[in-house]
């Protein structure tokens, strides 16, 4: 099962790419992605600062069909992070972190593509030394690991 990446890492990825117009609309996403899912073309622009047209055309450049498919995917987009801004009672905390944990790694399992993890086990076994860096307990301990190997 392939996941596409989500619309909002779409945007974050692409941002550079972007035309000034475009990056108007992309920065009001980010700012108040519920107020986009929810207004008028006319309004997206006009709040932007943008024509209608640079809104639309800022979805067809991260890969949606229209301005519609943009709203539809920024609201999956929102209702996947509310799933994972959950309230938890002290009875059922930990399993509610287990449970978005596991949801997290199943869901990035299914991003990961094989043949890239392949590629990266094979310069990494061709690498003469790998550096490893990191800050506080875990990386110390990390370190200490690698430097055996």
């Amino acid at each position: 099962m392939s996941q596409e990446i989500d619309i909002l890492s779409r945007i974050t990825t692409d941002f550079a790419a972007l035309r000034d117009a475009e990056k108007k609309v992309a920065e009001l996403i980010f700012a108040d992605i519920e107020f986009v899912t929810e207004a008028s073309i006319g309004e997206i622009a006009q709040r932007a600062g943008v024509s209608d047209a640079s809104v639309t055309r800022f979805a067809r450049a991260i890969g949606c069909t229209n301005v519609r498919d943009l709203k539809t995917r920024l609201t999956r987009a929102l209702a996947a992070g509310r799933r994972f801004i959950q309230e938890a009672t002290p009875e059922d905390s930990s399993s509610v972190v287990y449970d978005i944990a596991t949801q997290t790694l199943a869901l990035n399992r299914e991003l990961l593509a094989q043949a890239d993890v392949a590629g990266a086990v094979e310069q990494l076994d061709k690498a003469r030394q790998i550096l490893v860096f990191g800050a506080g307990a875990v990386p110390a301990f990390s370190a200490k690991s690698f430097s055996s190997v």
